[in-house]
């Protein structure tokens, strides 16, 4: 859906694949960052283990280049690409970001001092779940509660993923609720 919006803004839409990007994929990309304030991070997601894999660990180094040499601010969305939120290490490459929304609740690892490096200002933005009864649920489980299991078993940022899923996936108004976070994070960075 966000690939068809896009198409019809007629904005550029470099499709990356493979296992490396040509010189002037990279340099298109460069340029492309370049002219900007701002970058957002959105590459990987929390769950990810391990050192980003090409072509992905390209862009990621691009990025962290354009933004030393520019200047510009570097938002992640939910947690910097390549950064595991269980343990707060950095893999090779890591986005530096100067700005993080993270969505819910923190995640395990934000808090690490390895991590304060690439995760900038950290924002952590409401995404409608009440957290209430989910950090119950991570306190209290009850004893004969599937769910309460399941939760009880998981780590904060699975928890945090896994309610997302439950209360937005394949429901009507998914698509709009991630437009409204990242207005909402426009707003709270301007």
């Amino acid at each position: 859906m966000n690939y068809q919006i896009l198409k019809l803004l007629k904005l550029p839409i470099p499709l990356l694949g493979g296992n490396a990007l040509s010189d002037q994929t990279m340099t298109e990309l460069f340029a492309q960052l370049s002219s900007g304030d701002w970058i957002v991070d959105a590459l990987l997601g929390t769950g990810v283990k391990g050192n980003p894999r090409p072509p992905i660990d390209g862009v990621i180094r691009q990025i962290n280049q354009v933004r030393q040499q520019s200047g510009c601010r570097l938002l992640a969305l939910d947690l910097p690409s390549g950064l595991d939120t269980d343990a707060g290490q950095a893999n090779d490459p890591t986005i530096q970001a100067t700005e993080t929304a993270t969505f819910f609740a923190m995640k395990n690892g934000i808090d690490r001092p390895a991590a304060k490096e690439y995760l900038g200002t950290v924002h952590v933005l409401d995404i409608g779940i009440p957290q209430s009864p989910v950090m119950e649920l991570l306190r209290f489980p009850a004893a004969n509660d599937n769910a309460a299991g399941a939760f009880q078993s998981q780590s904060l940022h699975e928890v945090g993923n896994s309610t997302s899923s439950i209360f937005h996936e394949n429901q009507p108004g998914h698509t709009e609720l991630g437009y409204r976070q990242l207005i909402y994070v426009t707003r709270l960075l301007t």
